[in-house]
């Protein structure tokens, strides 16, 4: 197995002396690094392009509560099957899926989504949460996890995530990962107890993928319009030519 020494120093993180082997449920480490506010992307960004071939993916997560609460959802998965979960994810027919959420979520809006006009003060989003506090302060230190997963869309299945209110469960998240990296170049870039962010690629260039997209994300996390951006076109003004997107549950 790996030593965690060698992982850091192929990652060049070995100056990274606060590290923690968190409750993981699968049989492979799961490593959580204390990383400093200084040149936080920079150093996430690298690993990123290192990590794959020690059979990690970098996910950052945030502060210590944000850690804290991510460990006791592990704590509650012993029994966890990934396998199983990588079939569900492998066969999950997401065309069905998308129009069983479409209904539902039509009655539960009274047969009407949060439409609007096409904003004209809003640029595409391109920073991510993690690395921040709620007020938008630089969090020192910030909490890096080194997830055991050869692919991107494999992450949520190794942390067992979701399943909890409207979150859906991990194989949902596992496979829209796989589905918007091969349109987009989706990977996931951080996560925490409500809140997922995934790095882009290609993202959408026009209006009307954009809009299209942005509809995806509301069926997949209303979150992020009914308690956030309020519209799907104000959606899609970030999404179009943004590198970044933000998902978070209540």
């Amino acid at each position: 197995m790996l030593q965690v020494t060698e992982l850091l120093k192929g990652l060049e993180l070995s100056d990274i002396t606060e590290v923690e082997r968190l409750v993981s449920p699968t049989p492979d480490p799961l490593w959580a690094l204390a990383m400093p506010a200084d040149r936080s992307f920079d150093r996430w960004h690298l690993a990123t392009q290192k990590a794959k071939r020690f059979g990690y993916l970098p996910v950052g997560v945030g502060s210590t509560d944000d850690l804290n609460y991510l460990q006791a959802h592990l704590d509650n998965n012993n029994s966890w099957d990934s396998s199983e979960n990588i079939r569900l994810a492998t066969q999950l027919n997401l065309k069905n899926w998308f129009s069983e959420r479409h209904q539902d979520l039509e009655e539960d809006n009274e047969g009407s989504f949060p439409r609007g006009v096409w904003p004209t003060n809003i640029g595409p989003k391109n920073s991510f949460w993690f690395p921040f506090d709620r007020q938008g302060n630089h969090l020192d230190p910030w909490w890096m996890l080194l997830v055991p997963a050869q692919e991107s869309w494999l992450a949520p299945i190794s942390l067992a995530y979701g399943n909890w209110n409207e979150c859906p469960a991990a194989y949902v998240h596992a496979a829209l990962l796989q589905y918007w990296g091969q349109r987009f170049g989706a990977s996931l870039a951080g996560i925490s107890g409500d809140t997922v962010e995934m790095s882009i690629d290609n993202p959408p260039s026009t209006q009307e993928e954009s809009l299209s997209l942005a509809l995806e994300h509301y069926l997949y996390c209303p979150d992020i319009v009914d308690q956030g951006c309020e519209t799907i076109e104000h959606l899609a003004a970030l999404l179009m030519n943004g590198h970044a997107w933000s998902f978070w549950w209540d």
